[in-house]
């Protein structure tokens, strides 16, 4: 089954970035504020360049103030954020107040892929995520549980990569479950065959597949009810994040 979680050295060869994309003319540049560490990111969306297999990327900068000015911009985010429920909008009146950034650190970057489904009779086009790294200082903080929500609303279908880290499993089968229920599609037929749903303990068709030998030590990195434990390799379903059906504002 598949996704197929691997435990060996996955480099999925993100760089170099500006081969791939193009920054001088993006897509989308905003701000988003992250009530987990109290600090403002900056999010760039970019188009790719013809003849590679993206579509387009996220590159996350977490927005570095002075002390007093991060102080401020923090107190007027969390007070937009709980009348708005809103990150954005926390983060553009925050940044209105007129703090000024003094650097901005790397902290993430997502590629995706246009992905084409077979919904109700009709092909429509989500987004797949086909790379993703954050630095270890930002991992903790849920960022990448806000951008995949980001691309969700705004392109309607985000799909889980074919092959995935124990970490990109546990984001999809304890955080992203949290929407509601995720529907499991079979790329060969073209066909949704199931529904993944995070309180399911014994689900009939298990979406994701784990070698027969993973390394022991790793044994906790994974949620066994919801694996088949074989030695084949299947890539031929992929959890799909339909955002009209669920709830994924975070």
């Amino acid at each position: 089954m598949a996704p197929h979680i691997t435990f060996e050295e996955f480099n999925k060869k993100i760089e170099p970035l500006p081969v791939y994309f193009d920054y001088e003319k993006p897509v989308l540049t905003t701000y988003f504020f992250n009530s987990v560490d109290g600090l403002i990111y900056e999010l760039l969306e970019l188009k790719a360049l013809p003849g590679t297999e993206y579509s387009g990327c996220i590159e996350i900068k977490c927005c570095i103030f002075n002390d007093m000015a991060q102080d401020s911009a923090t107190y007027v985010a969390e007070d937009i954020l709980e009348q708005s429920n809103d990150p954005f909008l926390a983060a553009q009146e925050a940044l209105n107040v007129g703090l000024d950034i003094e650097d901005k650190e790397f902290a993430a970057i997502y590629l995706f892929k246009d992905f084409v489904i077979s919904n109700n009779g009709s092909d429509v086009v989500g987004k797949q995520i086909k790379a993703a790294r954050i630095s270890t200082e930002y991992a903790e903080f849920g960022v990448t549980k806000k951008i995949y929500s980001y691309i969700a609303k705004k392109y309607n279908i985000l799909v889980c990569d074919n092959t995935q880290t124990p970490n990109g499993h546990s984001l999809w089968a304890y955080g992203i479950s949290r929407w509601g229920d995720l529907k499991i599609y079979n790329v060969a037929t073209q066909k949704f065959v199931g529904i993944f749903s995070r309180e399911d303990e014994d689900p009939g068709l298990k979406p994701w597949s784990v070698p027969f030998n993973y390394p022991m030590q790793d044994e906790n990195k994974f949620r066994k009810n919801v694996c088949e434990i074989t030695d084949l390799t299947y890539h031929h379903l992929v959890l799909v994040v339909i955002a009209s059906e669920v709830n994924c504002d975070i």
